[in-house]
């Protein structure tokens, strides 16, 4: 059976179709058949809150496999953070961009400790979409086994 991997897209108009879709699938090319990569659609994509967002991420998160991996992207990092803070979260792997010029690195070491033993690590030469390239969180989870 293969392991679930939750990805949960930013936000912005076209988020979802146009830009997290290439974070996708490159995650699912560099983790391969071992690994199936869900991807919901989150609610006003373009308008996000909290509000409309907590219950579809709790829904996705209660129909997950015991030791799927969560990545979110984004916006969808800062709402998934919220929502495990307030759950009893399962331990999972976490990214960012270090060159990224939307979100301050800085945001992460301040949300990680909300999930403290979840794995962060920065990602040089990255811009806020990861440069559409997610072999280093494949990485990271491939490794995690």
């Amino acid at each position: 059976m293969a392991r679930q991997v939750l990805f949960v897209q930013g936000a912005g108009e076209g988020v979802y179709d146009c830009w997290d879709s290439k974070l996708v699938t490159s995650l699912e090319r560099e983790l391969g058949e071992s690994y199936t990569v869900r991807y919901p659609r989150m609610p006003n994509e373009d308008d996000p809150s909290y509000a409309a967002w907590e219950p579809a991420l709790t829904r996705e998160l209660a129909s997950l496999d015991d030791g799927a991996i969560l990545v979110a992207h984004s916006v969808g990092g800062t709402i998934l953070i919220h929502v495990l803070a307030e759950q009893q979260p399962k331990p999972r792997f976490g990214g960012h961009g270090a060159a990224d010029d939307v979100v301050p690195t800085a945001h992460v070491h301040l949300c990680a400790k909300a999930i403290p033993h979840a794995v962060v690590r920065t990602l040089d030469r990255r811009d806020h979409q990861l440069n559409n390239d997610m072999s280093d969180v494949a990485r990271d989870i491939l490794s995690a086994g």
